[in-house]
């Protein structure tokens, strides 16, 4: 587990990250949770050089800190890795991501279209996935491009190869046939319940389209 909150960060307070870091220490060892609190950041996602300013909160929700967040994160998960790359070379890929809600993406608040940047050689070799999710108001439809190319996950991909899925989310508050009311009006992945009580499990219907992802990723070419 690897947490993150700017000191300048007034949308999470302080305290509700101390507390995800307690949940968290309940069920893995104390080595395995990092907390990151010293950076002078708003609410976004940070990065060494792409993005507004620092200390600010606004769209693109990326920020320019001179610190490296995506890849700090991933050394934290995936153990020792190649030095990043300025300019990754890789392709970012789109994809229909309804086959994997069940034909209807709209009714969970998932867009139709999702990314995925694969490196040059994972076009022909077995390579690892990271899984990126967006913030709230930060996915293409809100932000375009901006965190599937310059969340900063693609300068680490290319070097250990490793694809990077980046699963999209909509806005969505409207009643919709045989969907019904879903209120998400910030486009944010489902952390409250809006697609149904079993939400935070693997039966959670966002989680299950991401994993389907995922299958479809590790089947043989």
């Amino acid at each position: 587990m690897w947490l993150f909150r700017g000191t300048q960060d007034a949308t999470v307070s302080r305290p509700v990250v101390e507390a995800l870091e307690r949940f968290y220490r309940y069920f893995v060892p104390e080595r395995s949770v990092v907390v990151v609190n010293d950076q002078p950041a708003g609410h976004a996602m940070v990065t060494e050089d792409f993005g507004n300013e620092c200390r600010g909160t606004g769209s693109p929700f990326i920020n320019d800190c001179d610190y490296d967040a995506a890849g700090e994160l991933l050394k934290h998960i995936h153990g020792r890795l190649k030095p990043a790359l300025d300019s990754p070379s890789g392709t970012l890929v789109e994809f229909d991501q309804r086959e994997f809600a069940g034909g209807d993406a709209y009714a969970i608040s998932m867009a139709d279209t999702g990314y995925a940047y694969v490196p040059r050689a994972c076009a022909a070799a077995r390579c690892r996935v990271h899984v990126a999710f967006h913030g709230c108001r930060q996915s293409v439809e809100s932000v375009g491009d901006a965190f599937v190319r310059h969340a900063g996950y693609n300068r680490w991909a290319d070097p250990n190869a490793m694809i990077v899925l980046y699963p999209q989310t909509i806005s969505r508050s409207v009643w919709w046939p045989g969907a019904g009311f879903v209120f998400n009006p910030q486009g944010c992945w489902d952390w409250w319940g809006y697609t149904g009580p079993d939400y935070h499990t693997k039966s959670g219907r966002q989680i299950q389209a991401v994993r389907r992802m995922l299958e479809r990723l590790a089947q043989p070419r």
